[in-house]
């Protein structure tokens, strides 16, 4: 993690005992102890804020990429007629009877592919 060996902590050790004395040693442990306790909890919930954060951001995404898809699928439906008169929208100036032509003459082509297939 730091890369401090048995010999780097062996001479911290000593000046601790030299600065500190032995006596007030083991006060002067306990509370680096608890530092590095409340060092780690604030490294902890600011990581944790971090992941809350992304995860958030993920999920707006995913909201976002799933109101795309109705938004695409609402336009796709009304761009489509919904009155199913796509005969208007195809062929707008085309009267009933020359619809009902086009459709016999349709039908009779048809009928004529299949004979000289025969």
């Amino acid at each position: 993690m730091l890369d401090i060996g048995w010999t780097e902590l062996l001479v911290v050790g000593l000046i601790l005992i030299v600065v500190v004395g032995p006596k007030d040693l083991p006060k002067v442990l306990r509370t680096i102890g608890q530092w590095t306790r409340k060092v780690k909890k604030i490294a902890r919930d600011f990581q944790d804020n971090i992941e809350d954060i992304a995860r958030e951001s993920e999920i707006d995404e995913v909201r976002n990429n799933f109101n795309e898809t109705i938004n695409f699928s609402d336009n796709l439906n009304n761009s489509i007629n919904p009155k199913d008169n796509l005969k208007e929208m195809i062929m707008p100036n085309i009267t009933e009877d020359e619809l009902d032509e086009i459709k016999t003459e349709e039908s009779g082509d048809n009928k004529n592919k299949l004979k000289n297939v025969s």
